[in-house]
């Protein structure tokens, strides 16, 4: 059993999905498979050149940091924002301007 790890390209002339590498595993069921998985993936491979917009769409959290921003939590949109592997500065940039 495993898996393959893939990043986005955004040139130009790609903009396609982009292996990066086969990850192989022993589970005793889905569920230990898929927490492996998402161990051992390089999230920073797979998100690097997206946007923020982007990042929070791939994982899932755009729903999340939307309702974090409604209610005016600015530490937990930095915690998605941090998880989304966003840096400090755009963060911090990002929390002032929706907060």
């Amino acid at each position: 059993m495993g898996f393959e790890g893939y990043r986005f390209s955004r040139e130009p002339l790609e903009r396609c999905w982009i292996p990066y590498g086969f990850h192989g595993c022993r589970a005793e069921d889905a569920l230990i498979a898929e927490k492996e998985a998402l161990e051992r993936v390089d999230w920073s491979k797979v998100l690097d050149g997206m946007t923020v917009t982007e990042r929070l769409h791939e994982l899932d959290l755009v729903e999340e940091f939307d309702a974090a921003r409604a209610a005016k939590d600015v530490e937990r949109m930095e915690e998605i924002l941090v998880s989304a592997r966003v840096d400090r500065a755009s963060i911090q940039a990002i929390v002032e301007a929706k907060s």
